[in-house]
This record gives structure tokens, sequence and C-alpha cells, in this order.
């Protein structure tokens, strides 16, 4: 699950962020894994280091739930990444 949160007033990032929490878990609950997408919940990260480790978890997936319902350039890049790369596959 990825959402663009990065650019928002705190109050409407907060409600955001917590509805993106609730659907994880409610994703896992019903017997999904959810890769652990690196959230900034303190919006202290260090430049850079969100987009890595969420390409790294895109990487992994099988499918992502793309919540876009705010602009972002680092979600939009972090999924151009993972399409233009071919993923391995298990025979």
């Amino acid at each position: 699950v990825g959402c663009a949160i990065g650019n928002l007033p705190q109050k409407e990032w907060a409600e955001l962020f917590a509805k993106v929490t609730t659907l994880k878990a409610e994703l896992t609950k019903r017997g999904h894994t959810v890769l652990d997408f690196q959230s900034d919940a303190k919006r202290q990260a260090e430049k850079g280091t969100v987009f890595v480790w969420d390409y790294k978890q895109c990487m992994e997936c099988d499918a992502m739930v793309a919540v876009a319902l705010h602009p972002s350039t680092g979600m939009g890049m972090e999924i151009a990444f993972c399409l233009s790369k071919p993923k391995p596959r298990l025979c």
C-alpha cells in the first residue's frame, strides 16, 4: 500500500496516514501479506531514504495498492522504476 502524504498539511496528513494504517491492518487480517513500506510517521525522514526503501519494497510486490488522492512525484517514480525493471520469476 503506497500513499502520497509528503506535502500535506499536518491535519490532513494525520487523517490520511491513519486511514492507510487501518487499510493495511484490514488487509493483514484478511490473510494478505502487506509489505512494510516506510512511512515517515514523524515527518522527519532523511531526504531519499523513503524512496530507496519503498522502491525495494515495490520490487518485492506481486500487486500494489496506490492511494493517489494527492499529487506525488515520489510514489509515481517508485512505481515507474519498478515497472521499468524485469521482475525475477520463480519457476
